[in-house]
């Protein structure tokens, strides 16, 4: 086993196992010490493992999905936004029971780079740590999700680049010398430049679901309110993310329609001003003609409304799911 890390690199390979179980703990620990990985922390909760994952965070972190003392979900996504720990590019890998549909979409939309159903043996632990040395995913970054791409067709809007991340795993198997200031340089760079796309990704938000809430809110529909959420966490985000300095004019106009999104806000359950409904269209397009995600406001048209279309398609499929699952419980009983 492990023929492809060297045996001196073995013992530099820093792994973190959260597991509540205590017996497949300490199988999974003996395991990979037993395999020369010798620098294995492990813990069976995640209030236990936080304090020492935000002083030195590993190269690999193994954490079951349902353990307690916090949410295993939220930390990941937390990791991968550079929320938690020192840093977002470690590889993750979720461990779980069987669980429902609607739970896998969430443990996929962490960031993780990959999920495993157990019961998990030691041989199916060693196949994905060295998958993730010799295939690991590229990331990509949109405007709610970092991490690795498993997408096999395109997403909404613009095609979304790849990003090969820095993976310390690979270079510590490699046998090669991290160096932290070579590594923290490697890590701001490949955060700025998802930075820059996740602007892109969130301005086209922006006119998505400037659309999505408009007819909405000429009726007062009772889903005004969810998509005018949506809608305000975007532009929460966009202005969080852009730079200032260098898009005045952008930053003003989102703050405006930050404004008008407001007023719509207010004026439900009735509707909202025609005058407020077009100002919403105008503003989230003109963010996007000025950060030139859109060739023109036909070009950012066919896009949202592509979007939109296979927004809905997907939530149709995942309606057809829900209903053919729950027809199968009651079979079942």
């Amino acid at each position: 086993m492990f023929e492809l890390i060297p045996n001196d690199a073995r013992s530099t390979i820093r792994i973190m196992l959260v597991e509540p179980d205590t017996q497949l703990r300490n199988n999974l620990r003996q395991a990979l010490m037993g395999a020369g990985l010798k620098s294995v922390h492990d813990y069976g909760s995640i209030e236990k493992m936080k304090d020492e994952f935000e002083r030195e965070t590993p190269d690999l972190l193994f954490i079951d999905a349902h353990a307690p003392g916090g949410d295993a979900c939220e930390l990941v996504r937390n990791v991968r936004f550079n929320r938690g720990g020192n840093n977002p590019f470690i590889s993750i890998v979720l461990t779980v029971w069987q669980t429902k549909i609607d739970d896998i979409e969430k443990l996929v939309n962490t960031g993780a780079d990959h999920i495993i159903l157990k019961p998990l043996s030691p041989q199916l632990m060693f196949k994905r740590i060295e998958a993730l040395i010799e295939r690991r995913k590229p990331f990509v970054a949109t405007s709610g999700y970092i991490g690795p791409d498993r997408r096999k067709g395109g997403r909404e809007g613009t095609e979304v680049p790849h990003f090969h991340v820095p993976n310390t795993l690979k270079l510590k198997a490699a046998n090669r010398k991290v160096d932290g200031s070579q590594l923290q340089k490697a890590i701001d760079l490949t955060l700025g430049r998802m930075n820059d796309e996740m602007v892109v990704r969130l301005a086209f938000q922006l006119a998505f679901q400037a659309e999505r809430l408009a007819p909405l809110a000429e009726t007062g529909d009772r889903e005004a309110p969810y998509a005018l959420k949506d809608l305000k966490w975007a532009l929460m985000e966009f202005l969080r993310r852009i730079d200032e300095k260098g898009n005045a004019q952008i930053v003003k106009l989102s703050k405006t329609l930050d404004e008008v999104s407001d007023r719509i806000g207010s004026a439900h359950p009735n509707p909202a001003e025609a005058r407020d409904i077009e100002l919403l269209r105008k503003l989230a397009q003109a963010i996007n003609i000025g950060l030139r995600s859109a060739v023109s406001p036909e070009d950012l048209a066919s896009k949202v409304n592509d979007a939109i279309e296979k927004s809905d398609r997907r939530r149709k499929a995942k309606q057809e799911s829900a209903a053919i699952a729950r027809a199968s419980s009651g079979a079942l009983a």
